[in-house]
């Protein structure tokens, strides 16, 4: 038996492992000293000011309350002696730690296979158009921050709070519009291994036997003048293509092909 005398605790929560820090906040491996169930936990900077307490759980009750299949759910949130705010969640990772999209792209050899990458952007585009619906915008998604469940399942790490702690205010239709094109450059980098940045190379000349309608709708959804104002917008455009997926590809470790929570076997 491992012993966790001498391991930093938070609550019940026994940080046992640091993984690696989002630029935001630390992350950690911790385990439930009562259920011997591990989590994920969040440990954020010292908030001292009163306003900025409340703005942070102000914030971190709005992500509470909005859960969807692909982001993070929060489980429990507080603040340590040390004014230091921290957020418990599911693990999503196995012994290895966890693995995030950018990742995954090295894993899989600097880009997934065009039906992979497909299902990657409707992961996130149905979450951002069901959240979105409840008012919920999160900003420009990174790679860095979507991690993959040991079932190739995406998930947003905290959707919406980086914004909301810092009183970005409402969310307007251009910072929606921003959201979604961060996802379709995810997409392209997903299906060619590159940035989505000028100059712009079409994707079917760096994939061989890409469809032209995914081809269209990456080129679509990056310009600036022809993009997609909301996600449900780009999911009916991405709906359009004809072209068939590929056999799921197994992933590295074991991990299934990326398929939405809801396919999984519980």
């Amino acid at each position: 038996m491992i012993d966790l005398s001498d391991r930093p605790s938070l609550g019940p929560y026994v940080l046992t492992r640091e993984l690696p820090p989002r630029r935001d906040c630390e992350r950690w491996l911790a385990l439930h000293e009562v259920d011997q169930t591990s989590h994920l936990l969040y440990r954020f900077p010292v908030r001292r000011e009163k306003h900025e307490r409340r703005r942070f759980l102000e914030a971190v009750l709005a992500c509470q309350r909005s859960t969807h299949a692909h982001t993070m759910r929060i489980d429990q949130f507080s603040f340590a002696t040390d004014g230091r705010p921290w957020i418990v969640s599911t693990y999503p990772g196995d012994g290895g730690g966890i693995v995030n999209l950018a990742q995954l792209i090295r894993i899989k050899g600097g880009q997934l296979e065009p039906g992979e990458a497909r299902r990657a952007v409707l992961q996130l585009l149905d979450a951002s158009s069901a959240l979105a619906a409840e008012g919920r915008v999160h900003g420009a998604m990174d790679a860095e921050h979507i991690l993959v469940d040991r079932h190739g399942s995406l998930l947003v790490e905290l959707f919406g709070l980086a914004r909301a702690t810092a009183g970005d205010g409402d969310a307007s239709v251009h910072d929606l519009a921003e959201q979604v094109r961060s996802i379709v450059a995810i997409g392209y980098l997903l299906v060619t291994g590159l940035l989505a940045e000028e100059p712009m190379i079409p994707p079917s000349r760096l994939v061989k036997g890409l469809s032209p309608a995914m081809d269209r709708w990456l080129l679509d959804g990056l310009d600036p003048a022809r993009g997609y104002d909301t996600p449900a917008q780009a999911i009916e455009a991405l709906a359009s293509d004809a072209a068939r997926e590929p056999a799921p590809v197994v992933m590295s470790r074991g991990w299934a092909a990326l398929r939405p929570r809801a396919a999984q076997a519980r």
